[in-house]
């Protein structure tokens, strides 16, 4: 069974190419955008592309807890001193710099084991 990873993105524009990795690993895909909780039944992995390079610990731990299950997170971001930032590091989620489909695949794959 194929598992199932949402895009969390500014628009389905701009999430396409994490779209396109995540298909490309073999997963399940959708783009869902910014600013509502989105619906998470039969989700495996969340890859949220965050381009405004705001932390959102509170977001990223509503999303993991949601329906008191544990789901993974992977950060997209397109600013590479973010991956280093405490706030990143304290959340515990991988971060991917944007673009970077193969790190993208394979940040997910580690998380799903």
């Amino acid at each position: 069974m194929s598992k199932n990873v949402l895009i969390v993105s500014n628009s389905s524009e701009e999430g396409q190419w994490a779209l396109e990795a995540v298909q490309g690993a073999g997963f399940n895909g959708s783009i869902t955008e910014q600013g509502t909780l989105p619906e998470l039944k039969g989700v495996d992995a969340v890859v949220w592309d965050q381009q405004d390079g705001e932390s959102g610990s509170e977001f990223i731990q509503t999303l993991r807890h949601k329906d008191g299950n544990f789901l993974p997170v992977i950060l997209v971001t397109q600013h590479g001193d973010y991956k280093m930032s405490f706030q990143t590091w304290a959340c515990n989620s991988p971060a991917v710099r944007s673009g970077d489909g193969f790190q993208l695949q394979t940040s997910i794959k580690q998380s799903l084991q």
